[in-house]
């Protein structure tokens, strides 16, 4: 009886080995690496995608402006920068 509980130990000892190597190939191993560098990547690809975009809608915000103040002054309205209406649109 001695003999087969030590034999059990032995067993369980080497299971909880083989899981403790199979936890750390799995935290430390390639895949993790893998799907690490893969998040970084995708962090620095959505960091540039935002920067485009609000370059992008910073300048056709001015467009904009620029437009509505000309078609403002073509209709012959005046355009006063001391006027809260007019300066409205001219605001970063």
């Amino acid at each position: 009886m001695a003999a087969t509980a030590a034999e059990v130990l032995a067993v369980r000892a080497e299971i909880m080995e083989r899981t403790v190597e199979l936890l750390e190939r799995t935290k430390h191993g390639a895949l993790a690496r893998a799907a690490k560098a893969r998040a970084e990547h995708l962090a620095t690809v959505a960091a540039g995608v935002e920067g485009k975009v609000r370059y992008a809608c910073s300048f056709y915000l001015i467009i904009f402006r620029y437009f509505f103040l000309s078609l403002r002054y073509a209709s012959g309205e005046p355009i006063s920068i001391t006027r809260k209406a007019d300066t409205k649109f001219l605001i970063m």
